[in-house]
C-alpha cells in the first residue's frame, strides 16, 4: 500500500527522506488520514480514508480525492472555511501541531471526531489524522413545521459543530435548541457566535 502513495508525494516534491516512514505509518493507521500541501490541497489519503468514504455513501471520494482541490472548497460554510484555513496553515507557519474536536454526523448516526494536524517532514506538508471519539445512534422525530422553520434559503439546516444549537434562518447571530433535527439529511455544520469565541478563539464575520 505504501507504493500506492509515494509517487503522488514525489510528484508534489515532498522529497524529505523521512516521508516514506510517515506514509507507511499512515497506511497502517485505522483512522482516516491525509497529507495536505501548503495550499491545503490533498496530496495523499490513506486506505482508511477510502473505507470511510465508501461506508458513508461517498464512494466517489474514495478514488476521486485528487479532484477535490484545497480543503476549504469541501466546506459549505464560509465561517468554517476561514477557520480551517487559518488553523491548518498555521501548523506550517508556526511549525507546531493543532488539535480540534468536532461533530460530523450522518442522518442516523451521531459522531464526534478529534482532528490532529502536524507539520510533515521538512515542513513540506501537513499530516492530518481524524480519530473517532464517539458514535451513537440517533432518531428522527422532528415535525415537518420545525424542519421548515429551520431550513434556510439554500435548503440547509445549519447546526453548530461545538454546542449543537441550530441557526435561525435570516438571523445569523441567533442559534437555538431545536430537538429532533439531528437526523435530517440536509444538515450542515457551522459555528455559532458564542462557540466561535469560547471554543475556537476565532471571532467570525457573519454575512
Amino acid at each position: 500500500m505504501v507504493q500506492r502513495a509515494l509517487p503522488t508525494l514525489q510528484t508534489f516534491f515532498l522529497t524529505d527522506p523521512r516521508w516514506p516512514d510517515v506514509v507507511a505509518a499512515l497506511e497502517a493507521e485505522p483512522c482516516s488520514a491525509y497529507v495536505l500541501g501548503s495550499d491545503l490541497s490533498l496530496l495523499y489519503v490513506n486506505a482508511a480514508w477510502g473505507t470511510f468514504a465508501r461506508n458513508n455513501g461517498a464512494p466517489a471520494l474514495a478514488d476521486g480525492w485528487r479532484t477535490l482541490g484545497p480543503i476549504q472548497r469541501w466546506i459549505t460554510q464560509p465561517d468554517l472555511q476561514a477557520f480551517f484555513r487559518m488553523r491548518l496553515s498555521g501548523t506550517l507557519s508556526r511549525d507546531r501541531g493543532w488539535s480540534h474536536t468536532y461533530e460530523c454526523s450522518s442522518p442516523y448516526v451521531y459522531r464526534k471526531f478529534h482532528l490532529h494536524a502536524t507539520p510533515g517532514p521538512g515542513r513540506q506538508g501537513i499530516v492530518v489524522v481524524h480519530s473517532l471519539v464517539a458514535e451513537l445512534p440517533r432518531a428522527n422525530h422532528a415535525p415537518d413545521d420545525l424542519i421548515a422553520e429551520f431550513t434556510d434559503a439554500r435548503g440547509l439546516i445549519v447546526r453548530c459543530a461545538a454546542c449543537g444549537r441550530t441557526a435561525r434562518p435570516g438571523r445569523p447571530d441567533v442559534w437555538e435548541w431545536a430537538p429532533g433535527l439531528d437526523a435530517q439529511p440536509n444538515i450542515s455544520t457551522g459555528i455559532c457566535s458564542i462557540c466561535s469565541v469560547q471554543e475556537y478563539g476565532f471571532p467570525l464575520e457573519r454575512a
